[in-house]
């Protein structure tokens, strides 16, 4: 299964997106990606109240910035940067 997730996500880099593609799967992963992001900078902004979090910091960060991007670019503002294509208007 998790082969499979791996290989979708890196689809929606590899090949180019049109409206079609904008279907209830796909927003259900962009919402997933800004639910992590918002929860990777709650932590993040936690982190001096729980030490435990002070040694998790940069890959809290780092992934929180990937999913910041992820989510960034799989939004119809964002799909015209690989698309050449402004799909919002």
């Amino acid at each position: 299964m998790a082969v499979g997730r791996y290989a979708q996500y890196l689809g929606y880099f590899t090949h180019l997106l049109s409206l079609g593609d904008l279907t209830p799967p796909h927003w259900v992963n962009t919402g997933a990606m800004a639910i992590s992001t918002l929860a990777g900078a709650e932590l993040a902004r936690n982190a001096p109240d729980a030490p435990f979090l002070a040694s998790l910091l940069p890959f809290i960060d780092g992934f929180t910035v990937l999913y910041w991007a992820t989510g960034t670019c799989w939004t119809p503002a964002g799909c015209g940067h690989f698309t050449g294509e402004d799909l919002a208007s």
